[in-house]
């Protein structure tokens, strides 16, 4: 069999040459410093840094630094990619892809559809404003009822300042919403649960204050509970106690017994001052 001649030009092949080494210089120099046991051979240790410090500014301008960066990135915690690894990567990529086609174009045409709410109930003290706004807030939450089909898909929207909203028909476009702020001292929402030991579907749990962690996540007033669907809401005691000064950002409840509830709480702020010092948790 006959060998194919390399045909690329000696100055290419000059700085193949020089990345190789340069490569192999880094690989080894660090196999140097990390393999120093302590204190007693700090002269090996220093010999060691000071080569690696030659290679990296040998480094420094090359072209492909940037790419060497993000392989390594990539293969952390290992030092390589295995071919196992990138073929699979490649695989889930392309899966990822046709996924996407299957439903819409890149353009977004044919994929995801709005059904709102767009109309919300934000009040001008929170808006920096002073003025309301028509925005319900980011999502931060959503609950659907277990019958879900054209015409009857109940689905609460849980917002983090537009409070509560529900539409009977989540699988209409555009959906047709209602606000189900009724008793809630707080329009800041974080978490909603359909209680899973009520069949009838219409015992639900709110948790006020939103979990993002964020400079404008306003923290709530404790947990909420509604039996009727969601038109009215009550205060559930006891939740302030658990909750002040934080957001809820889960609820849960024991499927062997309804009057044992969970929550878990998260960071969250009471407005902004003119000047603060940065993030604070309560």
């Amino acid at each position: 069999m006959t060998a194919t001649p390399d045909r690329r030009s000696p100055r290419v092949r000059w700085f193949t040459r020089i990345g190789s080494a340069a490569i192999g210089a880094v690989i080894f120099s660090a196999i140097v410093v990390t393999s120093q046991p302590g204190p007693s051979q700090q002269g090996g240790l220093s010999l060691s840094q000071d080569r690696l410090n030659k290679v990296k500014q040998i480094l420094k301008d090359s072209a492909f630094n940037a790419a060497e960066e993000q392989y390594l990135n990539r293969a952390l915690p290992n030092t390589t990619i295995s071919i196992d690894q990138a073929l699979k990567a490649n695989r889930s990529f392309s899966d990822v892809q046709n996924q996407g086609n299957e439903h819409g174009d890149q353009n977004g045409n044919g994929g995801w559809q709005l059904i709102g709410p767009t109309v919300g109930t934000v009040p001008g003290p929170v808006t920096y404003t002073g003025r309301s706004t028509t925005y319900s807030g980011r999502v931060t939450s959503l609950a659907i009822a277990p019958t879900c089909v054209p015409g009857n898909c109940r689905l609460y929207v849980a917002s983090a300042g537009g409070g509560i909203w529900i539409t009977d028909d989540a699988l209409a476009v555009p959906a047709r919403w209602r606000s189900s702020s009724s008793g809630m001292q707080s329009n800041s929402i974080g978490s909603i649960l359909i209680d899973p030991t009520d069949h009838s579907g219409r015992t639900l749990y709110a948790g006020t204050g939103e979990p993002n962690g964020s400079t404008d996540s306003e923290a709530g007033i404790g947990l909420y509970k509604s039996t009727n669907g969601g038109r009215t809401w009550q205060l559930v005691q006891g939740s302030v106690p658990v909750s002040r000064d934080r957001s809820i950002a889960a609820v849960a409840v024991d499927p062997a017994n309804a009057n044992h509830l969970l929550i878990g709480t998260a960071v969250a702020r009471h407005g902004h001052s003119a000047v603060y010092g940065g993030r604070h948790t309560p």
